[in-house]
């Protein structure tokens, strides 16, 4: 059985494997130069290589990307959003093209999804102003990276029936695997579920603006629109932090 989410949850050595693999892939980033495309300029370079964008600005930037990449100056990190954008190709050719650039100019280097970014973020910021100290602080920079393989979750094997120490070895090799798995190899497996993962989400910058301005009266400064805001993603995100707090502080704080 392979879940992200579940009763029962990977071993401490298991968890110690992973973290070590992701602050040492963060600090490698430290004087990487980090350069975000979005889903259109992944979709123009791709037709570069396939031949079919031949405007001479396009292939000068696929040209440069792919010396910095190369020489090892940038990266161009990929992330869940992007991710399932890119998933909504139908054609299995355009598709793998696609992968194959990824693979190439992210380096396999991934954002963690949101969620996991924002349980870090806060409780990185608790742990250090409270000055809670169970051992070293990472820097937040080293601990929103993964792989390209776990754009959208981390999946672990789940092995109830063997003895811990026989299913955390088959948890970290199982890990070990996917880290170094390319995209454009996961093809196949990833097609069929990236779309039931990838809903099409309504455009809510339109409404989002007349919210803003039937409340103007709320607030005088932007400083008190970021406060209102601020309070409102908060509000929204109670339940998962209150869930994420009934485990013990201490455990919390050593997992950041």
């Amino acid at each position: 059985m392979i879940s992200s989410e579940g009763t029962r949850q990977p071993g401490v050595a298991f968890g110690k494997h992973t973290q070590a693999a992701k602050v040492a892939l963060g600090e490698s980033l430290d004087t990487v130069y980090k350069i975000y495309l979005d889903t259109n300029f992944w979709l123009r370079l791709r037709d570069v290589v396939l031949g079919r964008n031949e405007n001479p600005s396009w292939q000068s930037i696929h040209k440069r990307l792919q010396e910095l990449v190369e020489s090892k100056d940038v990266v161009c990190p990929l992330s869940m959003e992007t991710f399932r954008e890119v998933f909504l190709q139908t054609d299995l050719n355009t598709l793998s093209a696609t992968l194959k650039l990824i693979d190439l100019l992210s380096q396999g280097v991934c954002l963690l999804e949101p969620q996991q970014r924002m349980y870090i973020e806060a409780f990185h910021f608790i742990r250090e102003k409270s000055g809670f100290n169970t051992g070293e602080l990472y820097p937040l920079n080293h601990m929103v990276w993964t792989r390209a393989s776990f754009a959208i979750g981390q999946p672990t094997p789940m092995l109830p029936d063997l003895r811990e120490d026989l299913e955390a070895m088959d948890q970290i090799k199982f890990f070990d695997y996917m880290w170094n798995l390319p995209l454009s190899d996961m093809i196949d497996e990833l097609r069929d579920k990236a779309t039931k993962w990838n809903p099409v989400m309504p455009d809510m910058s339109l409404q989002m603006n007349e919210d803003k301005a039937a409340n103007a009266s709320d607030y005088c400064s932007f400083y008190e629109l970021f406060l209102i805001e601020l309070r409102g993603i908060i509000d929204c995100h109670i339940p998962a932090f209150s869930k994420f707090c009934s485990r013990s502080m201490r455990e919390t704080m050593e997992s950041i």
